[in-house]
Order: C-alpha cells, then sequence, then structure tokens
C-alpha cells in the first residue's frame, strides 16, 4: 500500500514496472498520504553523529502540502516506542490545521521501534479501492525494540494484504545505513523503495499522476507520425518526469517507435509518436510501453502507459 526509495541526487528511476495483465487498473479517484515520522530525540541531534534533522522534515512536509489536490487526506503519525497518536486532515479545508499540527510536534522519544509501528500503522489503514495511499517512513534510527515480536517480515506480510494498485511505500533513512533485514526484505516488491539521504538532508518528496492510462495511436501504416494529448498531474515538490519506450517485441519485428519530447511538464501536453519500420513489418495491431521516470522520491501514477497503434491497409467498407 505504500513505497520506498534510495535517493542520489537527480538520479532517474531505473525500471519500468510494466503491467503484466492485459487489463490496467483505473487510476484513483482520491489520495491519501501517510507520513510516519520518527520523534526519537536523535532527529534533534541526541547521540553521537547525529544531525538535528527533525525541523527539516517538518519543512519538507510543510512544502509538500501546498500542492496536494482538493480531497486529498494527510495523516501524520509520529513514533519512537510504537505510534504516538495520530491526526487525519482533509484538504483544503483542514489545511490551516494540518499546518499548525506539524509546526507543533516534538523529537524527544527515547527509543526508535520502526517495525511495531509499521506493523500497527497498516493494519489500521482503510482499504479503500478509490484511493490512492503512499506512506513515507522518515528516521534516522534503526530498530531497536527488543521486546518486540516483529521483524521487516511482519511488516512486508501487512503491505502485500493491505496494498492497491497504485498504493507506494517510502523508507527514508536520514543520515543512516540501511540493515539489511530491511533491504532483503523490501528488495525487488513493486511501488517500495528505500531512500537514504547524506547526514543533515531530507530528499524532496513529490507526485505524479498521468492521464490516460492507454495512449491510441490509430493506424500508423496510413500515417506513421501522430500526436497524442496527455494531463500531467504534479504534487508536492516533484523532480522533471521523464519518458523511455519499451517496444523490444517491435524491434524483433524490425520496427521501433520514437516520441518527443523525452521530459515532460505539469498541465496538459501533447506526445508526438512516429513509427519506423524497413517495411518488413507485418499487418496486426501492436502494443508498447511508454515508461513514466521520475527523480528518486517522486511517486508515479501510473509508472507506465500502455501504446496500441494498428498497422495494416485502410478498411473497405
Amino acid at each position: 500500500m505504500l513505497a520506498l526509495l534510495v535517493w542520489f541526487s537527480l538520479a532517474w528511476a531505473a525500471v519500468c514496472h510494466a503491467p503484466v495483465a492485459s487489463q490496467v487498473a483505473p487510476l484513483p479517484e482520491r489520495y491519501r498520504y501517510v507520513f510516519v515520522v520518527d520523534a526519537s530525540a536523535s532527529m534533534m541531534g541526541k547521540g553521537d553523529g547525529k544531525a538535528v534533522i527533525f525541523p527539516k522534515v517538518q519543512q519538507e512536509l510543510l512544502r509538500f502540502l501546498q500542492r496536494l489536490p482538493d480531497g486529498s487526506e494527510v495523516i501524520i503519525i509520529p513514533f519512537h516506542q510504537g505510534p504516538q497518536g495520530e491526526a487525519r486532515f482533509r484538504l483544503p479545508e483542514e489545511h490551516t490545521r494540518a499546518e499548525a499540527y506539524i509546526r507543533r510536534l516534538q523529537a524527544n522519544g527515547s527509543n526508535t521501534w520502526i517495525y511495531r509501528t509499521l506493523v500497527q500503522v497498516l493494519e489500521r489503514l482503510p482499504k479503500d479501492e478509490g484511493w490512492a495511499t503512499v506512506l513515507y517512513l522518515f528516521t534516522d534510527g534503526i530498530d531497536n525494540d527488543r521486546a518486540g515480536p516483529y521483524r521487516m517480515r511482519d511488516v512486508v506480510e501487512r503491505l502485500k494484504l493491505r496494498r492497491g494498485p497504485y498504493d507506494w511505500l517510502y523508507y527514508v533513512a536520514l543520515g543512516v545505513d540501511v540493515p539489511e533485514e530491511v533491504r532483503r526484505n523490501l528488495q525487488g516488491l513493486p511501488r517500495v523503495r528505500i531512500q537514504e539521504a547524506r547526514v543533515g538532508e531530507v530528499p524532496r518528496l513529490g507526485a505524479y499522476t498521468v492521464k490516460p492510462l492507454v495512449l491510441s495511436l490509430g493506424n500508423l501504416k496510413q500515417e506513421p507520425a501522430v500526436e497524442v494529448p496527455i494531463l500531467v498531474e504534479a504534487q508536492g515538490n516533484p523532480g522533471p518526469l521523464g519518458l523511455r519506450l519499451e517496444d523490444m517485441a517491435l524491434q524483433e519485428k524490425g520496427a521501433f517507435l520514437q516520441v518527443e519530447p523525452k521530459t515532460l511538464a505539469p498541465g496538459n501536453q501533447a506526445l508526438r509518436f512516429k513509427l519506423n519500420t524497413s517495411g518488413s513489418l507485418s499487418d496486426g495491431v501492436y502494443t508498447a510501453w511508454l515508461c513514466l521516470e521520475a527523480p528518486e522520491g517522486t511517486v508515479v501514477r501510473p509508472e507506465a502507459l500502455r501504446v496500441e497503434f494498428a498497422y495494416h491497409p485502410p478498411a473497405l467498407y
């Protein structure tokens, strides 16, 4: 139901998770952002090598709130020895209250119980088909719950049960090495990223939603170059959105697609496609995937758009 990532400045996501099924899940109607924030005293510089990072996390959350779509829900959960309460806000009507709550947060806890916290948060989150949920965990520590029964595998079990097709989880490590247990359990999970920031730094958060899910190019045998409209919606503070075509099945038949531009800005856009072929492409209907790639730290819904086109002589009636 959520996401994690490994952060390098303006590093591009390397994997395009094109849907395996022929049917693409419809985009959600509303968005929920869950911020699980380490409130232990180390976030205020207590401890060897620790930076005062908590105020920077607060500032990033405040920036993120500025560009969320109307109707979004924001849930903020400070934690140290498990969750320390929960605050929910609907935007835009409760925007001012959300900002005031973030500014009042304090980090003075004594422990960092990450696994117990995530298990409890995931168990409490509602599973709503019409919502997409992004969960961000911010911590500058590792799990030190000596008495707790939970491990990272317990978090993954709850995650698999609760997540929807557009839910993400981000595990944001602030100036601390991510434990091998976390890497091993989260590696390879779709829409899950581990994000590692340098000491004293907080990564920029953001999200994109791109519509429609399927791009129909028409009959490219009649006209090999076409334009199609798309809409790019931005939330938070996203970095640039890049495009990459996956058309290996087409290339195996001696043809390939081109698309321009290579990067997109928020708003209504026009994509220009061109089919290049040696003339040996057989008549039929073809599918490719347009991968949407953003800097680490940026959620992209969906991760790929299906591109469909026909290649045959004009129909006779």
